[in-house]
C-alpha cells in the first residue's frame, strides 16, 4: 500500500483546503510544536476508523468555526489499483470510495476499506484502541512506540492467519497436558510469583504465628523484670521526697509576693485615675483655645460680608435694565418665525399626498409578490404530500441494514478462518486412475479442502479416513452455519433476493429523503412562517393597498397649490436663519436670567450669613466673652501642672515595686507548686499500676508459656520444610517443562524472530529476543544478561517497540496484507549512537514498505535520506502543498 495524497479542509488549524502529496519509502514531515503534524494524523485516523456519521469528532472542527465541515480525502495504491477515499463529517456527513473507476458510498465505502486494512468499526459513538487492528499495530503515536501489549491484542486475529498452521501444531501438542497436570500440583502450593498458598502457607503463617508468640512471651518475660526494678526505684523516691520541705518554702513565698502585688495593684490605679483628669484637662484647655480662634474669625467674617453685599445690590441693577432691552427683541423674532411655519406648513400638505402615492406604489407591488409566493408554496406544499406518500412505500429500516451487512462480513471472516486452518489435499494420478473422497471422484491433479471428516477409497486396497487437525475447525462451521441462517432469514423477512437489493432499497429512500428535505427548504424560503402566515401577509398586504387609497382623497393634489417647487428650499433657509436668530436671543436672555438669579441667591446667600455671623456672636457675648475664655484657660494651666507633680511621684513608687516581676514570681511559684503535686500523683498512680501488673503477670505462668511454644513451634517448623521442599521441586519441574515448550514455540516462531533479528543486528548487535505466547517481545539477551523488556530504560523500550512493528510489517506484506508505518514524533528518547542505527533500520524498512515521520526536531533526520516536506510556513497561507526539500 502506498499513500499518494492527503488533502483536507476546514479541519483544525487547515481551514481552506490544504494538500499533501506523498512519496514511496520514506517521507520525513517536519515543523515546530502546533504547526499540524498531529492534525494530519488525527486526520488520516478519522477518515479510516471513525464513521461518517460520528458526532464524536468535533476536535476536527476549528475552535471559531462551530458550522464548519471537516472534510479528508485520501489518495493510495493497493494491487495496481489507486483508491481514493473522501469523508466529511459533522455538518454534510458524506463519504465516498472511488476504486479505478468503481464507486462506494457510505456505509459500502467504509466496510470495503475497514475489510482490507483489517479494522473495524465502533457500533455507537467514536472509535477505540481495541478495534484500530493492524494500522493501530503499525500507525504510532507520539510516546506510544514501546506499547506493544494492547495492539498486537487487536491485531491477534490477523497475526494468526500468517501463522496460522503453526499456531494450531502448537496449541495441539500433547505434552501441555502433562504441563498443566504438574502446574495444578505446584498451584496447590505456591502462587504465579512463587508466593506460598495452600497447605504451605498455612504451614508459614502458623510457624510466622508461633514464632511471634514466643517472640511476645519473651519480651513479657524481660518486661516483668524491668517493671520490679522500677517499682523498687519509685518507692524509694517517694519515701526521699517526703522528707523534704521544699513545698512550705514555695508556700510562704507566694503569700508574698501575693501582698506585694495588691499594693502595687492599688498604685498602678490611682496612676491611671491621675491620667484619665489630665487627659480631660488638657482635652478641655485645647477646646478654650479653639473656640478664642473662632472668636477672632467670626469678627474678620462679619466686616467681609458688609462689603459684598454692597457689591451684589449695584450688580443686580445693571441685570435687571440690560434684560428688559433684551425682552423687546426677543418678541420681535418670535412673530417672524411664526410666519414662517404658516407657509411651510401649506407647502408640506402637497409633499405629504406625493409620499403617500409612492406608498401605495411599493404596496401594490408588495401584494403582487405575495400572490406569486403563495401560488409557488402551494405547489411545493403538494410535492411534499407526494414525495411523503412514496416514501410509506419503503419501509427497511436501517438497522436491518446495518445487521445484514455484520453478518455479511461475519460469513466471510468466518469462512477466511475456515479456509487457514482446514486440512488441503493434493494429489496427482496417473492417466486413467481415479479415487473417491467422500462423495467426490478424483481424477488427474488437483487440490481439496476438507473442513470436515471424509473418507479416502483405495480400489482393492481399503479406505483412509481424514479428519482435519484444526482443533476449531468445528465451532468455526457451526458459528458459519448459524450466520448464514441468519442472514438468510432476515432477508426473507424483508421480502429482499440479496444485500445488494436491500442497499438498493436504502439509496431510493436516501434519495427521496433528500427531494424532500431540498422541497421542504423551498416551501421554507417561500413561507418561512408557513402557508398560514403566507395568507395572513397578503391579507394585510391588500388592507394596505387600501388604506394607502383612502388616505389620499383628502389631501389636495400638490400639482394645484401655488408657489414656485424650489420656495420650500429658500423657506427652509429663511426658517432656519430666523431659528438661529431667536435661538441666540433665548440664549442671550437664558444667561441674563441665570445671573440675575444667581446675584439674587447670592444676595441672599450673603444676608443670611450676615445675620448668622451676628446672632454667634451675640451668643458668645452673652455666656461672658472673650475675657471669660482667656480666665477659664489660666486656671487649667495652673490645675496641670499640680497633675504631672502627683503623677511622677506614683510612677517613682510603681518603679520601686516592680508590679511586673511580682506578676511573673506568682506565676513560677504556681507553676513550681503544680509541678509538685503532679510529680507526687503520677508517682503514686506508677506505684499503683507497677504492682497490679506484676502481680497479675505473677499468676500467668510466662516462663511455662514460652516452654510449651517453643516445643509447637519445632514440630511446625518440620512441617514447612517439608511442604517447602516439594514446593521447590513441583516448581524447578514445572520451569524445566516450561522452557523446553518454549523452544519449541520459538522454532514456531522462527518466520517472525527472523525478522526481529534482521532489524535487532543493526542497533544491537549478537542480541537475540524471545516472545511470548501472544508474539510479543518479553526479553532480549545481550551477551550473558537476559533483561525482561519492561525493565529496559525507555528510550530503549522504544527503539525494540519500533522494530517490533516493522517486524509486524513484514510479515503482513509476506501474507498479502497492505501495510502503511506512520511515526508520529518517535525516537525522541534515543541518543545519538541509537538513533543513527534506528535510521538504518528505517532505511532498511522503507525499501519494501512506504514509512511517514512526523518530527519538530528536523536536525535529528538530516541524515535520513528522505524526502522533507516543511509545515512551519503552512498555516497562513491557507490553501498550500508542503514546501519541498532535496533529499539531504
Amino acid at each position: 500500500m502506498r499513500l499518494r495524497r492527503l488533502r483536507l479542509v476546514q479541519v483544525r488549524r487547515f481551514r481552506t483546503p490544504f494538500e499533501v502529496q506523498f512519496q514511496p519509502g520514506l517521507n520525513l514531515l517536519i515543523g515546530p510544536n502546533e504547526s499540524g503534524k498531529s492534525t494530519l494524523v488525527r486526520a488520516i485516523r478519522a477518515a479510516f476508523f471513525e464513521r461518517y456519521t460520528t458526532t464524536g469528532v468535533e476536535d476536527l472542527r476549528p475552535w471559531d468555526d462551530p458550522s464548519a465541515s471537516p472534510e479528508v480525502e485520501i489518495e493510495f495504491e493497493w494491487s495496481d489499483q489507486t483508491w481514493r477515499l473522501t469523508k466529511r463529517f459533522l455538518g454534510r456527513k458524506r463519504c465516498d470510495l472511488s476504486i479505478d473507476g468503481e464507486r462506494l458510498s457510505n456505509e459500502l465505502a467504509e466496510n470495503r476499506i475497514a475489510e482490507l486494512l483489517g479494522y473495524r468499526y465502533a457500533g455507537r459513538g467514536g472509535s477505540r484502541p481495541e478495534l484500530w487492528g493492524v494500522p493501530g499495530l503499525l500507525w504510532v503515536d507520539q510516546g506510544q512506540a514501546q506499547e506493544l501489549s494492547a495492539p498486537i491484542q487487536h491485531a491477534a486475529d490477523r497475526l494468526h492467519i500468517a501463522l496460522a498452521a503453526e499456531l494450531d501444531a502448537m496449541t495441539s501438542s500433547a505434552g501441555d497436558e502433562v504441563l498443566g497436570r504438574i502446574a495444578r500440583l505446584r498451584d496447590e502450593l505456591l502462587t504465579g510469583r512463587g508466593a506460598p498458598r495452600g497447605e504451605l502457607k498455612a504451614a508459614c503463617e502458623r510457624r510466622d504465628s508461633l514464632r511471634a508468640t514466643c517472640d511476645t512471651l519473651t519480651q513479657r518475660v524481660a518486661r516483668y523484670r524491668q517493671d520490679v526494678e522500677r517499682l523498687d526505684h519509685l518507692r524509694q523516691e517517694q519515701a526521699r521526697c517526703k522528707q523534704l520541705a521544699a513545698k512550705q518554702q514555695l508556700l510562704a513565698q507566694l503569700r508574698e509576693a501575693q501582698t506585694q502585688l495588691a499594693r502595687a495593684e492599688a498604685l498602678e490605679r490611682d496612676h491611671e485615675h491621675l491620667l484619665q483628669r489630665l487627659t480631660a484637662i488638657e482635652r478641655e484647655r485645647v477646646l478654650i483655645e479653639h473656640r478664642l480662634d473662632h472668636i477672632q474669625q467670626l469678627e474678620h467674617a462679619l466686616a467681609g460680608r458688609h462689603a459684598a453685599l454692597d457689591r451684589e445690590r449695584e450688580t443686580l441693577a445693571e441685570l435687571v435694565a440690560d434684560r428688559a432691552a433684551l425682552t423687546s427683541r426677543l418678541q420681535q423674532a418670535r412673530q417672524a418665525l411664526e410666519a414662517l411655519y404658516t407657509r411651510q406648513k401649506e407647502l408640506q400638505r402637497g409633499q405629504r399626498r406625493r409620499d403617500l402615492l409612492q406608498q401605495l406604489q411599493q404596496a401594490e407591488t408588495n401584494r403582487q409578490r405575495l400572490q406569486t409566493a403563495l401560488q409557488q408554496a402551494c405547489q411545493a406544499d403538494q410535492t411534499l404530500l407526494e414525495l411523503q406518500r412514496q416514501m410509506q412505500g419503503i419501509q427497511l429500516d436501517p438497522e436491518v441494514l446495518n445487521t445484514l451487512r455484520e453478518l455479511h462480513t461475519r460469513i466471510h471472516e468466518l469462512e477466511l478462518r475456515q479456509l487457514s486452518i482446514a486440512t488441503r489435499v493434493r494429489y496427482r494420478l496417473i492417466p486413467g486412475a481415479s479415487l473417491r473422497l467422500g462423495e467426490t471422484d478424483l481424477r488427474g491433479e488437483g487440490e481439496s479442502v476438507l473442513t470436515a471428516p471424509q473418507i479416502l477409497y483405495l480400489p482393492e486396497l481399503g479406505e483412509i479416513s481424514i479428519e482435519p487437525g484444526g482443533t476449531d475447525l468445528g465451532s468455526i462451521a457451526r458459528e458459519l452455519s448459524i450466520a448464514r441462517t441468519a442472514f438468510e432469514s432476515l432477508l426473507q423477512r424483508q421480502g429482499l433476493r440479496d444485500l445488494t437489493q436491500a442497499e438498493s432499497h436504502v439509496a431510493r429512500r436516501r434519495q427521496i429523503e433528500e427531494h424532500i428535505r431540498q422541497t421542504r427548504e423551498r416551501l421554507q424560503w417561500l413561507a418561512p412562517d408557513g402557508l398560514d402566515a403566507l395568507k395572513r401577509d397578503l391579507a394585510l398586504a391588500e388592507a394596505s393597498v387600501t388604506q394607502l387609497k383612502t388616505a389620499c382623497e383628502p389631501i389636495p393634489d400638490p400639482s394645484l397649490a401655488p408657489g414656485d417647487p424650489s420656495e420650500a428650499d429658500r423657506l427652509e433657509i429663511h426658517i432656519q436663519g430666523a431659528q438661529a436668530r431667536l435661538a441666540q436671543l433665548e440664549a442671550a436672555d437664558h444667561r441674563l436670567a441665570d445671573q440675575i438669579i444667581r446675584t439674587e441667591v447670592g444676595l441672599k446667600h450673603l444676608t443670611e450669613e450676615q445675620r448668622r455671623i451676628e446672632t454667634e456672636l451675640d451668643q458668645i457675648e452673652h455666656t461672658g466673652g472673650r475675657a471669660h475664655f482667656e480666665r477659664r484657660a489660666s486656671e487649667l494651666s495652673a490645675e496641670v501642672a499640680d497633675l504631672k507633680r502627683q503623677q511622677a511621684e506614683r510612677e517613682r513608687q510603681l518603679a520601686d515595686l516592680g508590679p511586673d516581676r511580682l506578676r511573673q514570681d506568682i506565676e513560677r511559684l504556681n507553676l513550681s507548686l503544680e509541678v509538685l503535686r503532679r510529680q507526687e500523683a503520677e508517682r503514686y498512680a506508677a506505684i499503683l499500676k507497677l504492682e497490679s501488673g506484676l502481680e497479675a503477670l505473677g499468676a500467668e505462668g510466662l516462663d511455662e508459656q514460652l516452654q510449651l511454644c517453643r516445643g509447637e513451634l519445632e514440630q511446625v517448623e518440620r512441617r514447612w520444610r517439608e511442604l517447602d521442599t516439594r514446593a521447590r521441586a513441583l516448581d524447578l519441574l514445572y520451569r524445566t517443562l516450561a522452557e523446553k515448550r518454549d523452544q519449541v514455540r520459538r522454532k514456531i516462531q522462527a518466520p517472525l524472530v527472523a525478522r526481529l533479528h534482521h532489524y535487532l543486528q543493526i542497533v544491537f548487535p549478537g542480541a537475540q529476543i524471545r516472545l511470548d505466547e501472544t508474539l510479543r517481545p518479553h526479553c532480549i539477551a545481550r551477551a550473558a544478561e537476559l533483561a525482561d523488556l519492561d525493565a529496559l530504560s525507555f528510550g530503549t523500550r522504544e527503539q525494540i517497540g519500533l522494530i517490533s512493528r516493522l517486524a509486524y510489517a513484514d510479515l503482513f506484506q509476506a501474507a498479502g496484507h497492505p501495510t502503511l508505518i506512520i511515526l508520529d514524533d518517535a525516537l525522541v528518547h534515543s541518543d545519538r549512537a541509537r538513533l543513527a542505527q534506528m535510521k538504518r533500520v528505517l532505511f532498511d524498512a522503507a525499501q519494501r514498505h512506504q514509512v511517514l515521520i512526523l518530527s519538530c526536531h528536523p536536525e535529528d533526520w538530516i541524515d535520513l535520506g528522505a524526502q522533507v516536506q516543511s509545515l512551519e510556513h503552512g498555516d497562513h497561507l491557507g490553501s498550500l502543498s508542503l514546501s519541498r526539500h532535496a533529499p539531504i
